[in-house]
């Protein structure tokens, strides 16, 4: 599965979302424009922020500096 099939305003099918909460690691390519769907979709209850558990997620950035990741992306995330 792709975050690109699941950020957009779709609802993800149950079974989809609970497999994603049973995984052991997710990995996720944070390139620029990602960082910026996170800027802009802040939250846990979006989508994304429900898939995602923070616990088990190795981030491997892709042309983004530590710097760029602000306050407002980890919150949103």
């Amino acid at each position: 599965m792709y975050l690109e099939d699941v950020v957009g305003p779709q609802v993800v099918p149950h079974a989809i979302e609970a497999k994603m909460m049973g995984v052991k690691l997710q990995i996720v390519i944070l390139c620029p424009q990602f960082l910026h769907h996170i800027y802009e979709n802040p939250g846990p209850a979006t989508t994304l922020g429900r898939l995602l558990q923070p616990d088990r997620v190795l981030v491997m950035p892709l042309g983004v500096e530590d710097s760029a990741v602000t306050e407002q992306h980890r919150a949103g995330s």
